[in-house]
């Protein structure tokens, strides 16, 4: 790979990373307040 294709798919990731990481956090919480709302 070329060192400027490299610096492209780090400025990706990096740009997209905050999003999973949001995205897991919200889907980790809205599972957990289901778990709690479903248990008797």
């Amino acid at each position: 790979m070329k060192p400027r294709a490299i610096g492209l798919w780090l400025v990706v990731i990096g740009g997209l990373l905050p999003w999973v990481f949001a995205g897991v956090v919200g889907a980790w919480l809205i599972a957990r307040a289901a778990w709690e709302a479903l248990a008797p």
